[in-house]
């Protein structure tokens, strides 16, 4: 598949509700294991390289929902670096062919803000509209870091903003 079908995967599998039929992500489970291996690591040196507790290795390489679901946005370049393969190569299977712009989480946290502005809303009742809480973006837009690439991806798109250029 190329990027943007794989990167449409991905966007519908983050998108579906509670309820829906269980979606398909790409295949990074797929992709982390054979970039593991070509290096020639075990699953405790990919951790140790990557910096992270072993537990948020345990089903990386099992399960193609982990990644989105289980991972803090901010360590997925250490990932990435710890493969030595490009982050988009993981998540979507190859480089985009157009370049991406790039988003900051300050830019994140501005957005948050002209919404509740421009909606009459608090941070509260937009946490609630979003399905994560706000309140830490706003006071440390770098908080965003810490949520993983579902939460990132539903914060951002309640304000118009692509997810992927954070990762730029």
């Amino acid at each position: 598949m190329s990027f943007e079908e794989e990167r449409a995967q991905a966007e519908r599998a983050l998108a579906a509700q509670a309820g829906d039929p269980a979606p398909e992500f790409p295949e990074v489970a797929t992709r982390i294991q054979q970039a593991r291996e070509r290096l020639g690591i075990s699953e405790e040196e990919l951790v140790r390289r990557w910096g992270a507790d072993p537990s948020v290795h345990w089903d990386l390489e099992l399960h193609n929902d982990e990644l989105f679901q289980c991972v803090d946005f901010e360590t997925l370049p250490k990932l990435a670096a710890a493969l030595e393969v490009p982050l988009m190569a993981i998540l979507f299977g190859e480089e985009p062919p157009e370049p991406i712009d790039k988003v900051s989480y300050q830019e994140v946290a501005g957005r948050i803000a002209n919404r509740m502005r421009s909606e009459s809303l608090t941070v509260q009742r937009l946490s609630e509209i979003v399905g994560w809480e706000l309140q830490p973006i706003l006071e440390r837009p770098e908080a965003l870091g810490s949520y993983n690439i579902a939460g990132v991806h539903d914060v951002c798109q309640a304000v118009g903003i692509d997810w992927v250029g954070l990762l730029q």
